[in-house]
């Protein structure tokens, strides 16, 4: 079973240990300065993760499968998403699309926005977020290699995960309504077809024993 939430306590401590090695899986294709790798260590910590979510600027977010944590993500008050990690070995897996839908609902629904952003790093990783209603924000780039995009909120933007959204029941029928309705059309065609046979047979000319005899008698002339 899959879990999508919001993370408290001892998780946090947690989701950053599956942030760094994430981060680290990726370092050889995707990190290409020493300024990234310094700057994702200076940000992603315990105690600043921990301190931003207790002040209430920062909603830490986890997928869990299996009782495991498989994604980490994190939305701020503003909503720039700060943090998307999946754990190497919860890859391809459709994780981090969960990760992401939850919090752009999360935006919609508790924080009340239009619009949630991210800051790419770096830039190859772009497509991923296109394919999932992401544009190039208008402040474009702030730094060599990354890119800021953003993602406008529609409230009808369904999601799974998200139990807050309105549903509508669909109307059950008892099968004893249905075999009354059935019955009564029944009936009602019944009726139709004897009503309509017997005005035919009423219209019609009898056969009778004079008939009989008329046609004796045109048969001997």
């Amino acid at each position: 079973m899959t879990e999508v939430r919001l993370l408290y306590g001892n998780e946090i401590q947690w989701a950053v240990n599956v942030a760094r090695e994430a981060f680290v899986a990726g370092m050889s294709l995707n990190i290409r300065s020493k300024e990234e790798v310094d700057r994702f260590y200076s940000e992603v910590t315990p105690e600043k993760v921990w301190q931003e979510g207790n002040a209430g600027t920062l909603f830490p977010w986890g997928v869990f499968k299996g009782g495991q944590l498989c994604a980490v993500g994190a939305i701020r008050k503003e909503g720039q998403i700060t943090m998307l990690y999946v754990h190497p070995n919860c890859q391809k897996q459709g994780m981090g699309t969960l990760l992401l839908n939850a919090m752009r609902d999360y935006a919609i629904v508790a924080l009340h926005l239009s619009k949630v952003t991210i800051e790419v790093t770096p830039v190859t990783l772009a497509p991923y977020f296109y394919k999932r209603g992401f544009a190039v924000a208008p402040q474009g780039t702030d730094t060599v290699g990354s890119v800021w995009l953003e993602c406008r909120l529609c409230p009808a933007q369904p999601t799974p995960q998200m139990p807050l959204r309105v549903t509508y029941q669909k109307k059950k029928v008892s099968a004893r309504v249905i075999l009354t309705l059935t019955a009564v059309v029944l009936v009602v065609s019944f009726a139709v077809i004897s009503g309509i046979t017997l005005y035919h047979l009423a219209k019609e000319d009898r056969y009778t024993m004079k008939d009989y005899y008329d046609i004796m008698q045109e048969d001997e002339v």
